[in-house]
């Protein structure tokens, strides 16, 4: 399969704001959906790490996705976790420190389960100027948001299709199975996400803090994550 010329970094950034918006907080959520915003990605179909934790059940509770050690080596701290619910949907995640400022947030449920969000994120999807998106994979991702809808059971490979369509969208390979960001850019970044669907899990870890344009190591350390706990 041939796959599209990236788009302009500005209308990959409005696109990202889709995929990654799930897992951010309120705050940061309202601000990646600005189409002025940009955004830089890292991305990988296939990689190897070798866990510092045993990878957890998908419906554990999330705070048991991240030990203090990992914690330690995004944001050189390691405060406590606390459950919240992902605005906009009913999907649990963990909170360490305040990803506004310094923390991190991360999640991991059932691909199926996350396939939930998926008539909400088309919703974004068709307020982006006309031309942006492939027709062909907007037709099949709208169709499958109103099976959804209207409350179609998502098989979980089917839900991580979709996860990649949405990437195909923002540019990236068709068949990409995960995807580190930057927000705003890298110059200015205030957050780095990364989120992957994999075997029928989708997970997310987003971390916040001061001068991550200045820390080289971030995306690498956040993929290494994603690849530990997915």
């Amino acid at each position: 399969m041939t796959s599209s010329p990236r788009r302009p970094r500005r209308i990959r950034a409005g696109l990202a704001a889709f995929v990654t918006g799930s897992i951010l907080t309120s705050v940061l959520l309202v601000g990646c959906t600005q189409l002025g915003a940009t955004a830089q990605s890292s991305t990988s179909t296939t990689a190897t790490a070798t866990p510092s934790v045993a990878p957890s059940e998908p419906n554990d509770s999330p705070c048991t996705l991240l030990d203090s050690a990992t914690l330690e080596s995004l944001i050189d701290s390691a405060p406590s976790g606390s459950e919240v619910t992902v605005p906009g949907s009913d999907l649990p995640a963990c909170q360490f420190g305040d990803i506004t400022e310094l923390g991190v947030q991360v999640a991991r449920v059932p691909a199926g389960e996350w396939a939930g969000s998926l008539p909400a994120i088309v919703d974004g999807l068709r307020a982006l100027p006309e031309g942006t998106l492939d027709p062909a994979v907007m037709k099949q991702l709208e169709d499958s948001s109103e099976a959804i809808a209207a409350g179609a059971v998502t098989p979980a490979g089917e839900a991580c299709g979709y996860f990649s369509s949405l990437l195909e969208l923002q540019g990236q390979e068709p068949g990409t199975t995960r995807s580190v960001s930057y927000y705003p850019d890298m110059e200015t970044a205030i957050a780095v996400t990364g989120q992957q669907c994999v075997d029928g899990i989708y997970t997310s870890v987003v971390v916040g803090k001061d001068d991550l344009a200045d820390d080289t190591a971030i995306v690498d350390q956040v993929l290494t994550v994603l690849l530990q706990i997915g």
